[in-house]
């Protein structure tokens, strides 16, 4: 049950929409009556294909480059009815998550990071979705602690944890002129360095938080979701290349 109530809760801090534990109670009922055997978080069964012999170039040292053309990443493919649709489309080169009205989704890398990383994709909500959003899960540990950087088709960005159970809004969504409407591609960035945490939108920074010392860096991945009002809304969102670097600043 308290699995569920953190994906409602998710859903609802996403959306903007109020998360008065009524109303999440309501919609959680209505849901789990209806809810499929596996839940929305999206799990990978591929191992990552990592290349540690890779050179370091100006302090990176590539360990997946994937354009999708012929899959590498071990990102998840499934399908959950008036939920999600997520996989590969490979005569498009692209990584494509729809996910209906009021969820969010994710597909996990699998790497759980020990050394400083930056994740960077390639991504566009749909122009007919301008209400879906695009980003990056990252500091993944459990799922009651991880955290959510999204950009929408409407050119916002918003930054959320969830710590021990707790959700935080560390940045509302807010205007932002890096960020580029539905339909077009905007570039993503996440750098951990263990320091400091910061979130790109094409090469300029929209976010950055000094980091809890002596944590482990957790997983990373890429996230959908939905904030539209309509429930016939399906959101799109297609990333056409990411990378992973290990970070060295030696």
């Amino acid at each position: 049950f308290l699995m569920a109530a953190t994906l409602m809760m998710t859903a609802a801090m996403m959306m903007g929409v109020p998360t008065a534990w009524p109303q999440v109670r309501e919609n959680l009922t209505a849901w789990i009556a209806h809810r499929q055997p596996r839940d929305m978080v999206t799990e990978a069964d591929r191992s990552a294909t990592v290349s540690p012999v890779n050179p370091v170039i100006d302090g990176r040292r590539l360990v997946l480059d994937d354009d999708f053309s012929r899959p590498t990443a071990p990102l998840a493919e499934m399908e959950t009815p008036d939920r999600w649709l997520i996989g590969f489309v490979i005569d498009q080169n692209v990584y494509r998550m729809r996910v209906w009205r009021g969820f969010t989704a994710w597909s996990r890398l699998h790497f759980v990071q020990a050394a400083p990383f930056r994740l960077e994709a390639d991504s566009v909500v749909a122009q007919e979705t301008q209400r879906g959003y695009a980003g990056f899960l990252t500091r993944y540990y459990d799922d009651a602690n991880y955290m959510l950087l999204a950009v929408d088709g409407e050119g916002r960005f918003n930054v959320m944890r969830h710590q021990d159970g707790v959700w935080n809004t560390l940045q509302p969504w807010t205007d932002s002129s890096a960020i580029l409407p539905a339909g077009e591609h905007n570039v993503l960035a996440l750098e951990d360095d263990g320091q400091a945490i910061r979130f790109w939108c094409n090469n300029v920074l929209l976010f950055a938080m000094v980091a809890e010392p002596n944590t482990p860096l957790g997983d990373v991945g890429l996230i959908a979701g939905s904030k539209s009002s309509s429930s016939s809304d399906v959101a799109e969102v297609n990333y056409s290349w990411l990378k992973l670097y290990e970070l060295n600043n030696e």
